[in-house]
């Protein structure tokens, strides 16, 4: 494997293992504190929905990110610095997405919508990053061979956050992370590629 490669793959490996591990603690903390009888409101459709959908983009993620071993020859600064960033709004969503202390929160749905604003932006700014990052790995023709749930989830992210932003009510919300969640998950087992050791 290449070196230069393992030196890049480190930090991001790193953002992405603290996002995971945030994502999969709150969880945790949720259910210790949905057995508290006094609070059995905690857990919500809505915030299960994004969570799912956001452990499933950070791992799709790292998984793609293994292809640039064989399609990035060189790397420059600018390369290194995008590829932090996009992890680093795959972080900040799910830090942002999960609560650091459930004692300060009494339901979740009220949390969220607190929040939706920074939530969408990281949203759209991971969902460009997206974009970006495949069109670094081969220009518009390997973004159009990522298939076509996939452009439409690139698509569909910019009128999700629209809503998501606009939206008060937390039902709208709830059907929103729902048909996000099927249209990604449906991009990320059409478009999984075979990860190849040369």
């Amino acid at each position: 494997m290449n070196d230069q490669f393992q030196h890049v793959m480190v930090l991001i490996s790193i953002i992405i293992g603290l996002a995971i591990t945030h994502l999969l603690s709150g969880v945790v903390d949720a259910v210790d504190r949905a057995n508290d009888e006094d609070e059995p409101e905690i857990f919500s459709a809505l915030g299960a929905l994004w969570a799912v959908t956001v452990f499933l983009w950070m791992v799709n993620f790292w998984w793609f990110q293994f292809r640039l071993l064989s399609l990035v020859d060189s790397w420059t600064l600018w390369r290194y610095l995008f590829i932090i960033l996009y992890s680093v709004a795959l972080y900040i969503l799910a830090v942002i997405l999960v609560p650091r202390d459930w004692n300060a929160i009494r339901r979740y749905p009220e949390y969220f919508m607190r929040n939706r604003r920074w939530f969408f932006v990281a949203l759209l700014l991971a969902g460009i990053a997206d974009v970006a990052d495949a069109w670094l790995k081969g220009g518009w023709a390997y973004v159009a061979g990522m298939g076509a749930f996939n452009n439409i989830v690139a698509l569909a992210t910019i009128p999700v956050v629209a809503i998501g932003i606009v939206s008060k009510k937390v039902r709208t919300q709830t059907i929103l992370a729902a048909i996000y969640f099927v249209l990604f998950l449906i991009a990320v087992f059409e478009y999984a590629p075979v990860l190849v050791v040369a």
